[in-house]
C-alpha cells in the first residue's frame, strides 16, 4: 500500500524520466536554487522516514476504519471553527500531523490551528496556539506547511530513497513533543504477509508526561504480541523537542545516562544523552530488549 512504483533502488529522480537529474540525486547533488522535483524528493524522503507512524495508523484503519488522512471536521467535530469543512484543503495526517498543502500560486496561506492544543511548525519549531487563523509564508516552494500537535509522539525510521519492507525500524527514531502526557502505540508485523490478520503483530505503547515545566518522564513498554523476524533487541534515538535548558541529569530505568558531548550519535551504539542548545533537543540513545520495559527522566 505504501510502495512507489519504481524498482528497488532507482532514485527518486528517475520518476519523472530526467536521467541526469537521478544521477545528481544518486551522488546526493542537487541544482542549487529551489525546484519542484527537489520539493517532490525532499517530502517523499520524509514519507519514507514517517513510514512506522504511517503503519500504525493503517492498522487503525484496519481495525476501526478511520482513516489515514482526515478531513478537518472528522478529526475535530467539537471545534466549530472546523466542524462544517470550513477548511477543505487542510487535513490531518494521523492523529499528531496537520498538512497545509499549497493549493494556488501564493505566497502566503491562511492556515487554521484547532482549538484546545498547542501547534509546533514542523520545521521551524516555532509554537502557535489553538484555535486560531495564522498568515503563513509559503513563498518556499521546498517546505510543506506541516504542524504537530503538542504531545506528539512520532516513530520514524532511517533515510533511505526507497521502501524495503524486510528491513526492521533499527534504529527507530522517536520524534517526542511533551505535553502534560500523550502516548502513541507503535504497530509492527513481519511487513510482507497477511499472517496480521490471524494475530502475527505486535504493539509497544510508547508514552510521555512533562512534570511542571522541569522534568519529563518517557516509557517504552514491552512489545505485546510475535511475528516472524519481530526484533529481540533494537536501538532507540528519542529526540525530545522544546527543552529550553539543558538537563542536569538523564536516567534510564532509575540509572544515570552518561552524557555524550556531541549533539548526534551517529553510529555509536552506546547507550547517552547529548544536548543540543541551538535547537532546545535533548537526545538520548538505549539498545533495549523489546520484551522489556523502559522508563527515562531528563531532569533539570
Amino acid at each position: 500500500a505504501f510502495g512507489t512504483g519504481r524498482k528497488e533502488g532507482e532514485p527518486e529522480a528517475a520518476i519523472a524520466g530526467d536521467k541526469g537529474a537521478a544521477a545528481k540525486a544518486a551522488r546526493g547533488e542537487t541544482s542549487g536554487h529551489p525546484t519542484a522535483e527537489e520539493s517532490i524528493r525532499k517530502h517523499r524522503k520524509l514519507r519514507y522516514r514517517l513510514l512506522p507512524y504511517i503503519y500504525s495508523h493503517a492498522f487503525i484503519n484496519y481495525q476501526a476504519g478511520i482513516p489515514i488522512c482526515r478531513p478537518m471536521l472528522l478529526a475535530f467535530p467539537e471545534d466549530e471553527n472546523c466542524n462544517a469543512d470550513q477548511w477543505p484543503y487542510q487535513y490531518m495526517f494521523g492523529e499528531s500531523i496537520l498538512v497545509a498543502p499549497v493549493y494556488a500560486d501564493v505566497v502566503t496561506m491562511k492556515i487554521y490551528l484547532p482549538a484546545r492544543t498547542d501547534w509546533i511548525d514542523y520545521w521551524s519549531e516555532e509554537v502557535y496556539t489553538g484555535g486560531e487563523v495564522i498568515q503563513y509564508d509559503t513563498s518556499d516552494i521546498e517546505k510543506l506547511p506541516m504542524f504537530v500537535r503538542s504531545g506528539a509522539i512520532i516513530p520514524m525510521r532511517d533515510d533511505c530513497n526507497w521502501i524495503d519492507p524486510t528491513l526492521p525500524d533499527d534504529p527507530l527514531s522517536l520524534d517526542i513533543y511533551p505535553s502534560k502526557a500523550s502516548s502513541f502505540t507503535l504497530y509492527e508485523d513481519d511487513g510482507v504477509s497477511t499472517y496480521y490478520q490471524s494475530g502475527a503483530y505486535s504493539l509497544t505503547q510508547i508514552a510521555c508526561r512533562r512534570e511542571g515545566e522541569a522534568n519529563v518522564r518517557l516509557s517504552i513498554g514491552r512489545a505485546k504480541g510475535e511475528y516472524a523476524g519481530m526484533l529481540q533487541q533494537r536501538r532507540y534515538i528519542l529526540n525530545v523537542h522544546h527543552c529550553e535548558t539543558e538537563p542536569n541529569r538523564v536516567t534510564l530505568s532509575g540509572n544515570g545516562l552518561p552524557r555524550n558531548s556531541e549533539p548526534t550519535f551517529g553510529e555509536a551504539t552506546r547507550d547517552g544523552w547529548s544536548y543540543d542548545s541551538d535547537n532546545g533537543i535533548v537526545r538520548i540513545q538505549t539498545r533495549r530488549s523489546t520484551k522489556k520495559d523502559t522508563w527515562i527522566e531528563i531532569i533539570r
